[in-house]
């Protein structure tokens, strides 16, 4: 939230509880606390006891900072005693005044290698990475949109994960070598603080994925439009699956192909679709389709097993994925050959958005290379067991 000086603040809490309306003499104590920012009055600091379903605190602030308030709500029985269950959520309200208003942070990650890289619409804010590898932090993106417009004061925390030693904690870019990441706590945390010598906005955070020794990082990339993606490696993270994907890539949704029953259709998956989740897996590959380019990303894992390697395709339509190593000179038609394939589909890009072609063997002047790392979409006339190419 960001207001601006002179305004009054309503800070509002919605309490919802299941067996709210079943036990007519259940309570809540609802308390209101400053957690950072230039003191201020909250009016009323304590709420209840009572049957309450809303608390509201308010404030005038006077000084152009970032303010952070806690709303805790407390379960009491019919007599008022805690019943040990709380709950807390966390406010933040960005204050700018006519004289100056709060600068905006903005924080990016990357690789020291991956810095001459064409910048993207907007910062890397996750990034996986092995031991030894010099990893770059960037506020560079920051501004300050107030009339002042001071000179920006950088600050870099590390919030979680194992301390490193950044080269300069106060400059808009930083770097640090990434640490061993041990056997339990792979993941570094950061918040970029920014101030204009009077104000400081919002932090902003980015976080980095420690990989273990043997793992891989394999690029993942997509274009506006429709796009056949794949990971070329079998994902190291826990639990890595259809929202990761989607995430990384910033797609509108994904679809992956379901060939159980020896029926194939095809899965979407879309936070707005309410739909289920899938694992990813190396083996596989995916429908994904873009608004915007999706910024430079990584997927980490350790390279396919002789297992993987293998597949069982058809009969029908099959969307495979070629892992690393692909031997040079690879093509289509070598891939047609191999799974016997009637035709297959590919994406290509070109002026900046993504389609999808068709290679036919036989028909097709010239076959495209196969690609590591790219989902191809086939359709096998029988089913056919293959080892894919690559390791």
């Amino acid at each position: 939230m960001r207001v601006a000086i002179p305004a009054q603040v309503s800070l509002l809490a919605t309490l919802e509880d299941a067996d709210l309306a079943a036990n007519a003499g259940q309570q809540f104590r609802v308390r209101w606390s400053q957690l950072a920012g230039p003191p201020v009055d909250l009016e009323p600091p304590l709420d209840g006891p009572g049957p309450l379903r809303r608390s509201r605190a308010r404030f005038t602030p006077t000084t152009a900072f970032l303010h952070e308030f806690e709303c805790r709500a407390t379960e009491l029985d019919s007599v008022g005693h805690p019943t040990g269950i709380e709950v807390a959520r966390r406010i933040s309200v960005l204050v700018d005044s006519p004289s100056n208003a709060c600068p905006s942070a903005v924080a990016g990650i990357s690789t020291v290698a991956q810095k001459s890289r064409a910048p993207a619409a907007a910062p890397v804010t996750q990034l996986q990475a092995q031991m030894g590898a010099t990893i770059r932090l960037s506020g560079a993106g920051s501004s300050d949109p107030g009339p002042a417009r001071g000179a920006l004061r950088y600050t870099w925390v590390q919030v979680s994960g194992p301390t490193v030693t950044l080269s300069n904690p106060y400059a808009a870019v930083t770097t640090f070598v990434a640490p061993d990441p041990g056997a339990v706590d792979r993941r570094i945390a950061f918040r970029l603080f920014v101030d204009d010598g009077s104000a400081r906005g919002a932090p902003a955070p980015v976080e980095l994925e420690l990989l273990a020794v043997g793992s891989q990082v394999v690029p993942v990339t997509a274009f506006p439009g429709i796009n056949l993606v794949a990971v070329a490696v079998a994902p190291s993270q826990p639990g890595f699956g259809a929202r990761e994907l989607l995430d990384l890539l910033r797609a509108r949704f994904l679809a992956r192909l379901d060939t159980t029953g020896g029926r194939s259709r095809f899965v979407p998956y879309s936070p707005s679709l309410a739909a289920i989740g899938f694992g990813v897996t190396g083996s596989e590959g995916y429908l994904a389709v873009l608004d915007t380019a999706s910024p430079p990303a990584s997927v980490g894992g350790t390279p396919w097993t002789t297992a993987e390697l293998q597949r069982t395709l058809g009969p029908g339509l099959c969307l495979i994925a070629l892992p690393r190593g692909v031997p040079a000179g690879y093509t289509l038609a070598d891939l047609a050959t191999l799974t016997t394939s009637r035709f297959v589909v590919y994406g290509e890009t070109a002026g900046g958005r993504s389609r999808l072609r068709v290679y036919l063997p036989g028909v097709t002047p010239a076959a495209p290379f196969a690609e590591s790392g790219k989902g191809y979409l086939l359709s096998v006339p029988q089913s056919v067991a293959v080892s894919l190419p690559g390791r």
